[in-house]
């Protein structure tokens, strides 16, 4: 009788020890909802991602707006899955990307930061799926007015694909998604996923500018304390990407971003006169300019022109025709006027 009344006192203790493991996975679960402020579970480390051919799929793209202030540079994940990212100056001095993602599954997106409007100029030559935290108010009104396919962090059904970093430093710079669940969103909010426009020519083989200068070490400032720095690594014929003087690295991948293309383009900015003390920027989109384009350790002059606001902006080099990208990962510097830029 003894042992039979141990032995149910086991079965108990099993019991309610199995319970209170599948209460806390319930309540693991749970928090793992898109609409709480958690952080989700970052992925192991990646194997290192060589820069990604150019995808030739009808799928469209998705444009996401990635912060580079402050305690969000350590942040960054995903732009190495990008077939394209582009860089121009916010308010104070300081940058901010958007990046171009097609074919590809990245788990971390973010810091995810709000929408100005001289972005959307060059975003709509891709036809994306337009993403971001927030907005000025020139870019939500260009959002409407332009009729802009977006997922906005901020408003309704749009922010149950975003977690939050529980890192409370820069609380404004901690909002992540993922590639699964901003196309659970294009599909709920019934956006076209298909498009036929392409925005660059690619090389099938690769493309060497045999006239070129040579271009080794790339300096791009874009303030006084803000400047890009690339390196160009022979062996794997790629650009290394600095942050200054610190390797711009993926904080989920661990991978220092790169290059197989560099586009330069002198854009004009200036100070925006909306009555605010922001500090947010003008910038003469619509034009014409000059600039560089890098690839393979050498670079030539191109040109640039864009003739409206949701027009392609064509460059060309000094003949007059299209430049021709090698494939892979290109970064668009758009750059101040009058920057003091450095190719060696």
């Amino acid at each position: 009788m003894k042992k039979s009344y141990l032995l149910i006192s086991i079965m108990i203790v099993v019991i309610i020890g199995l319970s209170g493991c599948w209460m806390k996975k319930t309540v693991e679960t749970m928090s793992e909802q898109p609409n709480q402020s958690v952080n989700k579970p970052v992925p192991e480390q990646e194997p290192e991602v060589k820069n990604p051919v150019f995808p030739q799929t009808e799928e469209r793209p998705v444009a996401v707006m990635i912060d580079n202030e402050g305690v969000a540079r350590s942040r960054q994940s995903g732009m190495h899955k990008a077939y394209a990212v582009y860089e121009m100056v916010a308010e104070g001095g300081e940058t901010r990307f958007m990046a171009f993602f097609k074919g590809v599954n990245p788990e971390v997106i973010g810091p995810v930061r709000s929408s100005r409007h001289y972005f959307l100029h060059y975003a709509l030559e891709h036809d994306p799926i337009y993403v971001h935290f927030g907005w000025s108010p020139l870019a939500e009104r260009g959002i409407a007015t332009l009729n802009v396919n977006n997922i906005n962090g901020i408003r309704g059904v749009d922010e149950e694909i975003f977690w939050r970093n529980p890192d409370k430093r820069g609380d404004w710079q901690n909002a992540f998604t993922s590639m699964e669940r901003i196309k659970s969103m294009i599909e709920r909010k019934k956006y076209r996923d298909k498009t036929n426009v392409s925005v660059f020519k690619y090389s099938t083989d690769q493309l060497e500018l045999t006239d070129g200068k040579q271009a080794h070490n790339i300096k791009i400032p874009y303030s006084y304390y803000r400047t890009v720095n690339y390196q160009y690594d022979q062996p794997s014929r790629i650009y290394k990407r600095f942050q200054g003087e610190k390797p711009h690295t993926d904080a989920v991948s661990k991978v220092q971003y790169s290059a197989k293309n560099i586009i330069i383009a002198f854009v004009r900015n200036y100070l925006l006169n909306d009555g605010t003390k922001t500090g947010r920027q003008q910038m003469d989109t619509v034009g014409s300019g000059k600039g560089y384009y890098i690839t393979n350790g050498k670079y030539t002059e191109i040109t640039w022109k864009k003739s409206g606001k949701t027009a392609k902006t064509e460059f060309k080099d000094k003949n007059g025709s299209e430049i021709t990208l090698n494939n892979g990962q290109t970064w668009i510097q758009i750059v101040p006027v009058g920057a003091d830029v450095s190719i060696k």
